[in-house]
């Protein structure tokens, strides 16, 4: 099974800085982040067959 490696210490700091700033400016737009992610190629992970 392939699985994607999500980097959650980098979540949690992105989210806790915008709990920051949206509790200091409460009028504050959404803001949108995309943070890299890693794919997890398993063993059960083949190429397809022809």
């Amino acid at each position: 099974m392939t699985t994607v490696k999500q980097p959650v210490d980098k979540m949690i700091e992105k989210a806790t800085e915008l709990l920051m700033k949206q509790v200091a400016q409460e009028d504050m737009p959404p803001e949108h982040h995309i943070l890299p992610v890693t794919p997890m190629l398993r063993g059960s992970t083949c190429p397809p067959t022809r």
